[in-house]
């Protein structure tokens, strides 16, 4: 039988991907090849997420899961030293607020921003079509209606 792998026990606050899009998470123990991760989305066995902190990116697939949390098996080892490093501020780490940890989250923000910008462009073209369309109908509508329009207004005048 093979020896797990010793874990480690960490609060690590993480962003992550996965069907349900961005949310925030906690890693709440760590070995080479999985996590245990804490989320108030639903976690679904089989789906793959993209786990984010500082620069690290760690791809997993998520073996279990029970309540908010859930048990992934990463598809690359971690360098959980260095991953544990950067979230307390170790020398020679990254630390909180530094580093590359803003760009990970200027990242996620420029992704918001993106999405935004493209729903609001998706809804100006869709408006816009169905504006188009209202105009081409009641065109129909008023070229159809025009020769029973006008026999009525001739008929009227021709009796007075």
């Amino acid at each position: 039988m093979l020896k797990r792998e010793q874990r480690r026990r960490v609060m690590l606050p993480v962003l992550m991907r996965s069907d349900a899009g961005w949310s925030e998470a906690v890693v709440r123990d760590i070995s080479r090849r999985g996590m245990l991760i804490s989320s108030s989305l639903p976690f679904r066995r089989g789906t793959y997420v993209e786990v984010r902190r500082a620069e690290h990116i760690i791809v997993a697939r998520i073996m279990w899961s029970v309540g908010g949390r859930a048990g992934a098996r990463t598809q690359d080892p971690i360098d959980v030293d260095r991953l544990i490093g950067v979230a307390t501020g170790a020398p020679g780490s990254q630390g909180h607020g530094e580093g590359p940890d803003l760009p990970e989250r200027g990242l996620a923000e420029r992704a918001g921003q993106s999405r935004d910008r493209s729903a609001r462009l998706q809804f100006v073209a869709l408006a816009s079509a169905g504006a188009l369309a209202a105009l081409l109908l009641a065109e129909q509508v008023g070229a159809s209606l025009a020769v029973p329009l006008h026999a009525i207004r001739v008929a009227l005048a021709g009796d007075t």
